[in-house]
């Protein structure tokens, strides 16, 4: 429906127009969707309130009751959380691979894809927003986030990392446990998806307790968890009031982490009950006034809409609504003329209808805290250009009101309205508007609307909030974390920072016995999961010998080149260009004077065609840095290349297990494997026993050898002939020369060398220069 004024009035009023009192929604669109699922979920199944109470939800189009749903309280959430404590300690969430949590969650963002239209219309049904809002922006997004945290959960890693003296040490990032999750009414699905998909992708259990204004969706979504194969207990949802249930979460003893999103004032209460429970970690999203300042600049027609955008979204009914737009003086009269019409232009009407831009309010509390605020607007004399009452006489429905000549001292500029009241300030200057938006006791969000980069880049940094929108709002991928600063909250959600509020930090610490040559202190390897009951580091290693060859910028290239070098914990060979010697060698003494070891750091002069190509072409150095021309494209290639990889079996191995390792190890794939455990080193003690254990291995494995189709075949044969040759060439050079190239080749076939070895495992250079 779009409203048209019907009269002029003035006084304390200003020259405003007024809006029509007809009903809003007549002829309410029934949705087609059954209330299945009312009960709390705990440990996979719905049960009723411990009490055996229940509690009206309504739809805020009439303010009728949709369905009765359980009351819960201390009881159901001792209930919720042993379910989630058995789920966490005994349960398979945590201990399965990462992999199989990630499918898990990929399988129940399918099936909410296939159950998107009951869910949207729940959703528009519970909180009133329009259905086109629910179909076609928050369902697509709920899904986005949750194959968005599906795809982090094996990518979750800790790192190794260089410490003081001869130790190893890794940080692992595990689950931290139980969590409490407590999500507000004004985006039910989506707060479900920013709270529940990166706890479970961490390999946290949960409770999560519904607003109980909006429960429907929560319980309907969790259902389609359990159908995706997430075991019981590991997600468990209760309903019911904040005083209460809530409560009872924010100061439960065995929940390991809570996240809240709602009101400042209410976070505050949560923030101090887990602080005098058990200290639990507390991530707060909070409320905010957030503003939209608009430029001198500014394309006045785009600005407007994004304005409008900012403000009304979702009824008003947004932490991070753009309530306060700040517009330059320059154009304020015309910014103010249109933004009076477009708010007098909006559909307000029954979210179910198409076109339909506003709904109603959430609830009675809600809907008559907006009035009360735009009285107060009124009563402090800012000019009230549009709007500022009811519409129709049921539901929670609020016209689109406009305020200009606002005061920053006024309630209206100050507090978090959460209605559809836009209060339109004016500013002369850059510094007077970021001084004015930063005067609030909130920090979630701000946007800012200009043709200039300066002035952008200037009021991006300058704005002390945790998301600044240029020339956009509201944009919620899920990469892009959201939060705030001041009383607008703790923490972050969305993106890889909110994996970090779901994770414990844990340091291993080992003794090692390392090179004189240490790595500097911030090259970090990884620890990652990995499927199967594997540990699986990713090591920083130094490269071995560099050579380096600077030329124009002689003393520049040196640092850039060697500064990093030998932070790796290289060792170098420097050939000074032939033009420009004397630097590099004075700077090479200057190292040595810092007591550097001799032969880490060696500076050469030379011509290019000599000691230059000389460098570039040896085999034993690891790594050459040559800064010169090109004459044709130079491609960047990556090059995965052969192998002749070593597997050691040291004195203390059990020589059963070793054998069999050590053959797979050399013949999986027929061989043809560039990481084939080819030459098989054995501890000197252990090497008779293994050798004839090995032989006898590999007799057997002769049975298995034929037909890959055949059920049992172990060893196909080997691709193509030319491989084929190739090995039986290597076999015979042993047999009729004693050449030892088998030792060294990549032979790419099924050929064992054996090798017996008695050094000390310190002297690695047996090992390491093959």
């Amino acid at each position: 429906m779009i409203f048209v004024p019907t009269g002029r009035n003035s006084g304390k009023w200003g020259n405003i127009n007024r809006f029509s009192t007809a009903a809003a929604v007549e002829e309410l669109i029934t949705p087609q969707v059954p209330i299945t699922y009312t009960k709390h979920l705990i440990n996979g199944q719905f049960v009723d309130a411990a009490s055996g109470k229940k509690f009206p939800t309504y739809d805020p189009r009439t303010g009728e009751v949709i369905a009765h749903i359980a009351e819960g309280d201390a009881e159901d959430i001792d209930r919720a959380v042993s379910a989630a404590r058995k789920a966490f300690d005994e349960g398979p969430w945590p201990k399965m691979t990462a992999y199989e949590r990630c499918k898990t969650i990929l399988r129940f963002a399918d099936l909410v894809e296939k159950h998107s239209n009951e869910l949207a219309a729940l959703e528009t049904w519970n909180s009133g927003k329009p259905y086109e809002q629910s179909a076609n922006s928050e369902l697509p997004l709920f899904v986005r986030l949750f194959r968005y945290y599906a795809g982090w959960a094996d990518k979750i890693h800790g790192l190794t990392v260089p410490a003081d003296g001869n130790y190893h040490v890794e940080t692992l990032h595990e689950p931290i446990g139980v969590a409490g999750q407590i999500i507000p009414w004004n985006f039910p699905l989506i707060m479900f998806a920013w709270k529940v998909g990166p706890a479970l992708a961490c390999g946290n259990t949960v409770i999560l307790k519904t607003a109980e204004q909006t429960p429907l969706t929560a319980l309907y979504v969790a259902k389609l968890f359990h159908e995706a194969g997430l075991p019981p207990g590991v997600l468990n949802v209760v309903s019911g009031y904040g005083p209460t249930a809530g409560a009872a979460l924010a100061s439960h003893m065995d929940v390991d982490k809570l996240a809240f999103t709602g009101s400042t004032e209410t976070g505050k209460v949560v923030l101090e009950l887990a602080a005098k429970s058990n200290l639990k970690p507390v991530t707060l999203e909070l409320g905010g006034k957030s503003p939209f300042i608009v430029c001198e600049d500014a394309d006045v027609d785009q600005a407007v809409e994004l304005a409008h955008f900012a403000l009304f979204f979702n009824q008003g009914q947004c932490c991070c609504a753009g309530s306060r737009t700040f517009v330059h003086e320059r154009i304020y009269d015309e910014f103010l003329e249109k933004s009076k019409a477009r708010a007098l232009k909006r559909v307000v009407g029954d979210p179910f209808k198409k076109g339909v831009e506003q709904g109603p309010q959430i609830d009675v509390e809600q809907f008559e805290k907006v009035l009360r605020y735009i009285k107060s607007g009124i009563e402090s004399n800012a000019t009230l250009e549009c709007g500022g009452d009811r519409i129709g006489s049921k539901g929670f429905f609020v016209q689109p009101t406009v305020f200009s000549n606002v005061q920053d001292d006024m309630l209206i500029a100050k507090d978090e309205i959460f209605g559809p009241v836009q209060s339109i300030l004016k500013f002369k200057d850059i510094g007077e508007v970021i001084q004015r938006a930063n005067a609030t006791r909130y920090g979630l969000a701000a946007g800012v609307f200009t043709k200039n980069v300066h002035t952008a880049n200037t009021l991006m940094r300058a704005l002390r909030v945790g998301t600044v929108w240029i020339n956009c709002f509201d944009v919620f991928d899920a990469a892009i974390p959201f939060g705030g600063y001041k009383m607008s909250g703790i923490g972050r959600e969305k993106g890889i920072y909110s994996l970090n509020n779901y994770l414990q930090v844990k340091a291993v610490v080992s003794p090692l016995k390392n090179p004189a040559w240490l790595l500097a202190d911030k090259i970090h390897g990884l620890t990652v999961p990995a499927d199967g009951n594997y540990h699986a580091q990713i090591l920083h290693e130094p490269i071995g010998v560099a050579g380096q060859i600077p030329w124009n910028f002689p003393l520049l290239l040196f640092t850039w080149k060697v500064d990093p070098a030998l932070a790796c914990g290289n060792t170098l060979v420097v050939k000074a260009a032939e033009q420009t010697p004397l630097t590099g060698l004075f700077a090479a003494q200057l190292f040595h004077e810092a007591s550097l070891p001799p032969g880490i750091l060696n500076v050469l002069s030379g011509f290019g065609s000599t000691a230059g190509s000389s460098l570039a072409t040896r085999f034993d150095m690891g790594k050459t840095y040559i800064p010169t021309g090109c004459e044709k494209q130079l491609k960047s290639v990556t090059l995965e290349l052969g192998g002749k990889s070593p597997f050691i079996v040291c004195e203390d191995a059990d020589v059963d297990k070793a054998v069999e390792l050590a053959h797979f190890a050399l013949v999986f794939n027929q061989g043809q494997c560039c990481c084939a455990g080819s030459h098989t080193y054995v501890h000197e003690p252990k090497y008779d026993e293994f050798l004839e254990k090995a032989k006898a291995t590999a007799l057997r494995r002769v049975v298995g050898v034929g037909n890959p189709f055949k059920n049992g075949v172990e060893q196909g044969p080997q691709n193509p002939l030319e491989q084929f040759e190739k090995i039986l060439r290597y076999i015979r050079s042993v047999i009729d020369q004693d050449d030892m190239l088998k030792a060294k080749d990549e032979i790419f076939g099924p050929v064992q060398t054996i090798i017996k070895f008695k050094y000390d495992f310190q002297k690695k250079t047996h090992f390491s220069h093959l």
